[in-house]
């Protein structure tokens, strides 16, 4: 049984929220058969610097692919990027499966996000966190290889690719505004490696960046990136 998106997307979120929040954006992917909302604050938060946005993003599917899921999620006004809570093992998020049962109990919603205000506080902890670990030059160069390792020493393509990417991180590290202004600590390593899956990495044949974008968003590849990039850095420092 499918969620249809007028309930999944917009009277259920009438429900959970309240009046203070506003829809921010909405779409529909893969030809309509997926459907998401973002629900935001109506003005961004700031700290150390650093402008951000929390929102709820919401999103079914009419073909069952997705579950229909609201999780809490952070658009990083600078770079555009959406972001989840990095060093948090588990973010907060409430599925339901595509069943003739399923329905949503708002009781549990509300308790399992915690809703979007309290987003803030937590983001801006984790914020001044990784911006309070600092990153010498020497272990970024070992994260960046640590990244980009290749088994075996004899497939040269392989090893130009990697040293490719090596050379793209290291421009975008020092260069992009996006990520330069927090060089040298692992906020800024975090900001790297999210704005390049962004806005850089390559895109499939007939694949939208916007698109594959939210897609990860949607699926957690984004938020599971983050946090293996993340436990790699912490590992070295």
């Amino acid at each position: 049984m499918c969620h249809q998106y007028n309930d999944a997307l917009l009277s259920n979120l009438e429900n959970i929220l309240d009046d203070e929040l506003t829809i921010g954006s909405a779409g529909l992917l893969k030809g309509g058969a997926i459907a998401w909302v973002q629900v935001e604050m109506p003005e961004s938060m700031k700290v150390a610097d650093v402008e951000f946005r929390p929102h709820l993003l919401a999103t079914t599917s009419f073909n069952g692919s997705i579950a229909t899921t609201y999780k809490r999620t952070v658009t990083v006004v600078v770079c555009d990027n959406t972001r989840a809570m990095a060093l948090g093992e588990n973010s907060e998020e409430y599925r339901i499966r595509h069943t003739a049962h399923s329905a949503l109990r708002l009781a549990d919603a509300r308790e399992a996000l915690s809703i979007v205000y309290q987003l803030g506080d937590d983001f801006s902890r984790e914020v001044e966190q990784l911006l309070s670990i600092k990153v010498s030059d020497q272990v970024f160069d070992k994260f960046i290889s640590s990244m980009f390792h290749v088994e075996n020493p004899d497939n040269k393509m392989a090893i130009t690719r990697s040293q490719n990417n090596i050379d793209q991180f290291k421009t975008i590290y020092t260069t992009d505004n996006r990520v330069a202004p927090w060089k040298g600590t692992a906020y800024g390593v975090l900001q790297l490696v999210n704005t390049h899956r962004h806005h850089y990495r390559a895109t499939k044949t007939n694949t939208v960046r916007v698109e594959r974008n939210m897609m990860d968003a949607l699926n957690g590849i984004t938020e599971q990136q983050d946090k293996q990039a993340m436990r790699k850095l912490l590992a070295l420092v």
